[in-house]
C-alpha cells in the first residue's frame, strides 16, 4: 500500500479453470472444501477464456455426479475416490490431473493479463469468500 502498487485478486477456482481448453461443454472446477465437500464453481467458454456462470458452492462428490444431465469437464484438485465415482456418470469427461493442478505460473498469467489492460482493485474491494462459514461439526 505504502509504494501504490497495483493489486489484482484472482479466485483459486479462476486459477484451476485457466489450463482447460476451451470446449462447448460446461466446465466446472472443484476445490477440497473439508470434510468431504467440495468447493464448485461452473464456466462457459467465451473468447477471452473461461467465463464464470454464477457464484461458488459448497457440494458433495455424489451430489455433484447426480446432479450432471448434460455432458460437463471436470477439473479440479480431486481424490482418486473422488475421480472413481465421478467416472460412473458417462456424461462426464474429467480433466487430466496435471491440468487440475493449481499452478503458481497460471496465476501469475492471469493476474499479468488483467494488469496490462488495467484490471486491478481497490485493497478495499478484495475480501476471501467463505463458502461454509458456521456450519455444525
Amino acid at each position: 500500500m505504502s509504494r501504490n502498487l497495483p493489486l489484482i485478486g484472482i479466485p483459486t477456482l479462476e486459477v484451476v479453470a485457466a489450463p482447460v481448453a476451451l470446449d462447448k461443454r460446461p466446465l466446472a472446477c472443484l476445490l477440497p472444501a473439508g470434510r468431504g465437500r467440495l468447493a464448485v464453481a461452473w464456466y462457459h467458454a467465451h473468447q477471452t477464456g473461461w467465463q464464470a456462470t454464477g457464484s461458488p458452492h459448497v457440494t458433495n462428490v455424489e451430489e455433484l455426479s447426480a446432479s450432471i444431465e448434460q455432458e460437463s469437464l471436470i477439473a479440479g484438485d480431486l481424490t482418486a475416490s473422488e475421480r472413481s465415482l465421478l467416472q460412473n456418470n458417462p456424461l462426464i469427461r474429467l480433466v487430466s490431473p496435471a491440468l487440475s493442478t493449481r499452478r503458481p505460473g497460471v496465476l501469475a498469467e492471469l493476474a499479468w493479463n488483467r494488469l496490462r489492460v488495467g484490471q486491478v482493485n481497490d485493497l478495499r474491494s478484495l475480501a476471501p469468500l467463505y463458502l461454509h462459514i458456521g456450519e455444525p461439526i
